[in-house]
């Protein structure tokens, strides 16, 4: 595989475009504008979830102490909860003598423009860096149940028949929602990379339109006989 190689984790059977879900966050509290808990409520933003209670992790980023449980979570919303935390944290070539790490690279994975988007309020009151690029990339929905987000790059090449053993923080629980995860690596070209969800996407919609022509067609013939 030539550099450079993306890492991806993929998902299968998480229903991420789901409208309750895609609209439970607030892009003013995203943006780094301190949102009281009644101006919260009032606009409806996060709902289920609000407060440090409704989330799984109550301590804080900063120094690990606990939230209080009644404040407005930082961030909060469906979205911010299921956040995927797996982390892929040692990997290592096992059949090059001697053996030896590699590194990969999880700076600029997420678009430029989402970036801009997201800033941090006050640590010491996270449950999470709302600046993370994983924590960004996340956030940004995607529309099939199967899907792909980039997690980093390994920058150098590797060479065929090459063992890589990854070390996994097994966090993320998919037996709620009847769900899978894999670490997925690929290589990309000028064309992109291998999207199944994609592909069937476009085949779909020209099959539809490739259809819709063939009837029109008819129907245009049709009418020209009637006319004569």
């Amino acid at each position: 595989m030539k550099k450079n190689i993306m890492v991806y984790y993929q998902l299968d059977g998480f229903y991420q475009n789901h409208r309750r879900y895609v609209k439970s966050k607030s892009n003013k509290q995203l943006s780094g504008t301190p949102i009281s808990k009644k101006e919260m409520i009032e606009s409806h933003d996060c709902d289920p979830v609000v407060t440090n209670a409704n989330m799984s992790q109550i301590y804080s980023i900063d120094n690990n102490k606990p939230l209080e449980p009644d404040e407005v979570a930082i961030p909060c919303g469906l979205m911010a909860k299921h956040y995927f935390n797996d982390n892929f944290t040692k990997w290592t070539i096992t059949n090059s003598n001697p053996k030896r790490e590699i590194k990969v690279n999880t700076k600029n994975i997420s678009r430029k423009s989402d970036r801009n988007k997201f800033r941090n309020q006050n640590i010491s009151k996270q449950w999470l860096d709302i600046e993370n690029e994983h924590f960004i990339v996340w956030m940004r929905p995607a529309p099939l149940p199967g899907f792909t987000k980039l997690w980093g790059r390994i920058e150098e090449d590797l060479e065929k028949d090459t063992k890589l053993e990854v070390v996994i923080e097994n966090n993320y629980n998919v037996t709620p929602f009847n769900g899978s995860k894999y670490l997925v690596l690929r290589t990309v070209n000028n064309f992109g990379g291998n999207n199944i969800y994609l592909a069937i996407g476009y085949i779909t919609f020209g099959g539809i339109c490739l259809i819709l022509g063939i009837i029109f067609l008819i129907g245009y013939k049709a009418h020209q006989k009637k006319e004569k």
